[in-house]
């Protein structure tokens, strides 16, 4: 089994944990230069995060990130003041 580290979970003050992943398994390029994300509440429920995902896309994976917008992105989920659940009953 490899034991090479895949991915973190970074938790913020408010609640919100930003799965951030990359292996040939996630959408992204095995963590060459991207990543695949996935915000949740402090229940492990997904999340919309503001500006990039949002109730009515069909999934609450966003993939192939870059470094650039991953920073972007932990900055909006630092400041998530509400938590709009991202339901898997919503996908079409």
């Amino acid at each position: 089994m490899n034991n090479k580290i895949r991915g973190v979970h970074i938790e913020f003050h408010n609640g919100v944990t930003l799965s951030v992943q990359w292996s040939r398994q996630n959408y992204c390029d095995a963590g060459v230069t991207s990543c695949e994300i996935m915000a949740m509440d402090e229940d492990g429920d997904p999340i919309c995060i503001p500006y990039y995902l949002i109730p009515e896309h069909s999934d609450q994976v966003i993939g192939h990130v870059d470094q650039d917008d991953l920073i972007m992105i932990m900055k909006e989920c630092a400041l998530i003041t509400t938590k709009v659940k991202k339901s898997v009953s919503e996908m079409v």
